[in-house]
């Protein structure tokens, strides 16, 4: 990654994670609607919602500090996890059903995902960045990314949860 300005990196990053938080929400609804197992459909579909929820108040938080960013080349920030995401998402648009064996391929890859988006992603950029460049409230601002990483937390379990269940079968 290249030497940016820290107000052009909060930028940058905010529009990157918001556009990841929507992939992941649709490669969730896809996996959702292609799934066969109503637990599983469940569980998938809460991720779903919950990614689309991060990624409306992650774009609330850029509007409300003019934090929007056009023209960003998301793989320098997300690089292998773009490219997971598109391809999860290619394969599942060119199928009616996810099979077991497929399903346990995508979420051995998922879980990869989660756990980068939590930790990577939230943890070690953008919370220093929003402590460090928010003129105020940055303490409320900083509550609502920490649920957000609690989620991802959530996320990551019942991928390994889910991933546990179908290797056993």
């Amino acid at each position: 990654m290249t030497t940016k300005k820290p107000e052009l990196l909060i930028r940058e990053l905010l529009t990157c994670s918001i556009i990841m938080e929507k992939n992941v929400a649709e490669l969730f609804f896809e996996l959702h609607r292609k799934t066969r197992d109503p637990v599983i459909k469940l569980l998938f579909k809460t991720i779903a919602l919950e990614s689309s929820n991060h990624a409306s108040i992650l774009e609330d938080i850029a509007d409300t500090y003019g934090l929007k960013q056009e023209g960003v080349d998301c793989r320098e920030y997300h690089g292998e996890q773009c490219i997971i995401i598109e391809s999860v998402l290619n394969q599942l648009k060119n199928t009616s059903e996810v099979s077991l064996e497929e399903l346990k391929i995508i979420l051995e890859k998922l879980v990869i995902l989660e756990n980068f988006i939590a930790e990577e992603t939230y943890h070690k950029l953008l919370l220093p960045l929003v402590i460090d460049l928010l003129p105020n409230n940055t303490d409320l601002i900083v509550q609502l990314i920490n649920k957000i990483v609690v989620d991802e937390e959530f996320h990551e379990k019942t991928i390994k949860s889910i991933l546990g269940r179908i290797k056993s079968q």
